[in-house]
């Protein structure tokens, strides 16, 4: 093959690849694993895009392991077990009252649509009033119930309101267990259901 002939045609099958790698291609979105209940609600989120996720509660405490008062905390909390435990772990959780609103004015400030909280993460620290545990925050921590400002705020601001809520409990026996064992899962389930907070999360 001559070098002119070889170069031409290297230079359009670099050009071939180049147009082939400018094609955007065309994302599909299985509706099937979407409860039909839930499809107008997914539909919503896609076309609101932009929003917020908040993070709250001991697992957000990083400073425990950064700042000289933070450490000093640390060294409090080795030897405590029960109950005594519990408050230790959320000690440093002393939001102000007025969070919520602020919150939602920066999401409004900046164009968002909708804020997700985690109302209860991993760790089992539940962020609003209720008689099945005492490790939530009206008992122990902030010292108040935190969905419910956050909730009033939000519709406040015209923000679409989500609430994170994790199954998994490690602070309950069964949310250690219930990985593998099917009993603890339906038993853990029924707990779920009966605690979280309801008929909050929806389109402003």
């Amino acid at each position: 093959m001559k070098p002119v002939r070889a170069i031409t045609l290297l230079a359009a099958l670099m050009a071939l690849m180049a147009l082939i790698g400018c094609q955007t291609p065309e994302v599909s979105v299985d509706p099937e694993p979407v409860h039909p209940s839930r499809r107008p609600y997914m539909q919503w989120w896609r076309e609101a895009r932009f929003g917020m996720f908040v993070h709250y509660g001991p697992f957000s405490q990083w400073y425990e392991h950064t700042t000289p008062a933070g450490k000093a905390h640390g060294q409090k909390g080795k030897g405590l077990t029960g109950e005594a435990w519990d408050r230790h772990r959320v000690g440093l959780l002393k939001p102000d009252r007025n969070f919520a609103e602020h919150w939602a004015q920066v999401a409004k400030d900046a164009g968002m649509k909708y804020i997700v909280f985690c109302a209860k993460h991993h760790e089992g620290f539940v962020l609003w009033d209720t008689k099945l545990t005492n490790f939530n925050s009206t008992r122990m921590g902030p010292g108040f119930d935190m969905v419910r400002p956050y909730v009033a705020a939000c519709r406040k601001y015209h923000l679409g309101v989500g609430l994170y809520y994790s199954l998994f409990d490690g602070h309950h026996p069964d949310g250690i267990t219930a990985r593998y064992d099917a009993a603890a899962r339906r038993r853990l389930s029924i707990l779920s259901r009966a605690s979280r907070p309801s008929g909050v999360v929806g389109k402003p």
